[in-house]
């Protein structure tokens, strides 16, 4: 109201391409980077950031960070079905058999819900390269798109047509894009 005279606060969007290693979490008992310490030169003293969602320590690319809560919840309730895009790589034959059955999505069992399983599908599902190699073995980089679910659910979905995941680079939530930011680095939107 007319009294409140505290300053109104000053919503920061701050984009980090994060690297590997480095968890979303703000605390971690193994001590290990965070995306909060790594956008906190953007940061005015007094103020706070939170990654938007989660992203794994073992994969890399895209993570939003803000003060603005309402965002956040926009951006991560399962409701709002905010697609998310990954360039993934992948170690093994991605066979057409494979590629139909990780479109048309399979059932994961929930970890921690009672053995519940639930259907996991990606969007849509792109393959960008394949590359045959004797000594390396075959190695597929795709583009996936999904529309709820955890970055999890890309290794596991793979997992289950017999292909590992080398690398994954979330590369889009919603309309924000990565673009060219270098690994490390940070901009403010």
């Amino acid at each position: 109201g007319a009294g409140d005279s505290r300053a109104r606060v000053e919503y920061l969007y701050l984009i980090l391409n994060k690297p590997r290693g480095v968890i979303t979490t703000a605390r971690d008992p193994q001590g290990r980077p965070n995306v909060v310490a790594m956008v906190q030169p953007a940061v005015p003293s007094g103020s706070r950031v939170y990654p938007v969602g989660r992203l794994d320590a073992d994969s890399s690319g895209l993570v939003l960070l803000t003060n603005d809560g309402e965002l956040t919840w926009r951006l991560t309730h399962p409701s709002q079905e905010i697609r998310k895009e990954y360039l993934v790589t992948l170690q093994g034959r991605l066979t057409p058999e494979a590629i139909d059955l990780v479109r048309k999505g399979l059932y994961l069992s929930e970890p921690g819900a009672g053995g519940k399983t639930r259907r996991a599908h990606v969007e849509e599902l792109r393959v960008l390269r394949q590359r045959k190699d004797r000594s390396q073995g075959d190695q597929s980089l795709v583009s996936v798109t999904l529309a709820e679910g955890q970055n999890r659910e890309i290794r596991r979905l793979f997992a289950r047509v017999g292909l590992k995941v080398r690398r994954l680079q979330r590369q889009a939530i919603g309309p924000v894009r990565l673009g060219r930011l270098p690994e490390g680095r940070f901009r403010r939107l």
